[in-house]
């Protein structure tokens, strides 16, 4: 809701530093905009999408390696500081959560697989440069 009213979120409140009163007035506009989309939901009348983000590329690895992308969070609404990753939309939430938990643990074992294999190979390069010198 911080980030939809346009303010930083790190944006510190005191006595000195004061919202202006258009800030405050958009910043009630947001808190309204997701106390109505929640009320809906909860009443029935808005089934929520679904959204799944995407674990940010790691650095030093090539668009290949990238190309099986890695589930970090879900979330019935795309919050804005997700816009900017990569996301997959759902129909619904529900159909967000199935997907999620019947790939995540696949996903990060797949990772730790990839990690330790990547590991053994730093390792065994590590060894063979000490023998020569």
């Amino acid at each position: 809701m911080i980030l939809d009213a346009g303010l930083a979120s790190s944006l510190k409140i005191s006595k000195d530093n004061k919202l202006g009163e258009d800030k405050v007035q958009t910043l009630g506009e947001a808190v309204r905009g997701f106390k109505d989309w929640l009320e809906n939901v909860i009443h029935g009348s808005k089934v929520p999408k679904g959204y799944m983000v995407m674990q940010a590329k790691m650095p030093g690895t090539s668009e290949s390696e990238n190309s099986s992308k890695i589930y970090d969070e879900y979330c019935p609404i795309l919050l804005n500081q997700f816009k900017s990753k990569d996301f997959v939309k759902f129909e619904t939430f529900d159909s967000a959560l199935d997907e999620f938990y019947s790939k995540i643990k696949s996903q990060r074992a797949e990772q730790q697989q990839k990690s330790k294999g990547e590991s053994a190979v730093h390792d065994n390069q590590c060894a063979h440069v000490e023998k020569r010198s």
